[in-house]
């Protein structure tokens, strides 16, 4: 149902210049706004909608908070964003796993869909070769088991270091739009 109202936002973005992407928070209002432009009105779509509202409680799940949360009838649809728009790359990269981890445990609790939309403008995200796993994982198009040696020295003293990711997910990087001289890219995972 969702994945094709995330496709046709993606073409909004790349065909007109209207919306600026200038973070993460900007991004999630303006998703959010035409997913409430293109849903029927029985939809009800959420920004930041904490778990435990939802399923009672929050115990074991790796985030508190849903980025976008849709619901239409029974049906429950999650949407997780994630916008790098500075460095910090290996932390935004281990983020993302968790991110996908998350969106997993709500499958496993009665979700019925999940996705996660990565866009950035920093070329390191899937032009960079470093020693680290993490990076490969990214540049290569994969999510994956994160292990404590996939990633550098400062993020291995995180207890949350191994993220245990249930499936493999493939993703291809597609351009998004230029703007003020950067490419942007992003790629979607149905989890």
């Amino acid at each position: 149902m969702i994945a094709r109202h995330l496709d046709n936002f993606i073409s909004l973005l790349q065909d007109k210049g209207e919306i600026e992407l200038y973070n993460e928070a900007g991004l999630q209002h303006e998703l959010g706004f035409y997913l409430k432009s293109v849903l029927n009105s029985s939809c009800t779509i959420q920004l930041e909608r904490n778990i435990s509202a939802i399923l009672g409680n929050k115990k074991g799940l790796h985030k508190n908070e849903i980025d976008i949360f849709i619901k239409n009838g029974d049906r429950k649809i999650a949407i997780e964003l994630k916008m790098p728009v500075n460095k910090q790359i290996p932390k935004r990269m281990e983020l993302t796993f968790k991110d996908v981890r998350f969106l997993e445990q709500l499958k496993t609790k009665g979700f019925d869909e999940c996705y996660l939309l990565f866009t950035s403008n920093v070329k390191s995200f899937w032009e960079s070769r470093r020693e680290q796993k993490i990076y490969a994982y990214f540049n290569d198009g994969i999510i994956k088991t994160l292990y404590k040696e996939d990633v550098p020295v400062f993020l291995k003293e995180s207890k949350d270091t191994l993220i245990p990711i249930t499936n493999e997910y493939e993703f291809t990087w597609k351009d998004l739009k230029k703007q003020n001289n950067k490419q942007w890219r992003y790629f979607i995972l149905d989890v």
